[in-house]
């Protein structure tokens, strides 16, 4: 989640400065109204100006859902390390256990090399009773 939030963070910036660069004006043609020339001149085109305001909103919203997504993203733990130093979440009762445990005091699971084995690799664990 935190690097879908840097990249939506990435492109609303750029869009939002890509929308601000936007040019919003028209030339009218010079005409002859009568014996009485106008010029040309260069006016603000109301259409320009909403589709404008809408990249502008759309970009501005990119970047609020990436900095939720950051938020989020950072304060999620992608390990299984506790806060408290040296201790982690049993997988099987949630509970608080310390790293070096090799058998879950709470559930009785005995621990084979299960926080140090890759996923899917088959490790073992044996259900032992707690004395």
């Amino acid at each position: 989640m935190k690097n879908t939030g840097k990249l939506l963070l990435f492109i609303g910036a750029i869009w939002g400065v890509i929308a601000f660069n936007q040019d919003t004006t028209v030339t009218t043609e010079g005409q002859f109204i009568g014996s009485t020339y106008i010029p040309s001149q260069t006016v603000h085109n109301i259409g320009k100006i909403d589709e404008r305001r809408n990249h502008l909103m759309l970009s501005g919203l990119m970047v609020l859902a990436g900095v939720i997504l950051f938020a989020v993203g950072s304060t999620q733990s992608s390990s299984q390390e506790s806060p408290f130093t040296g201790t982690r979440k049993c997988p099987y009762c949630a509970e608080i256990i310390k790293s070096e445990a090799v058998i879950c005091r709470y559930y009785g699971k005995r621990y084979i090399g299960i926080f140090n084995v890759p996923k899917g690799s088959g490790a073992i664990l044996q259900h032992t009773r707690w004395c």
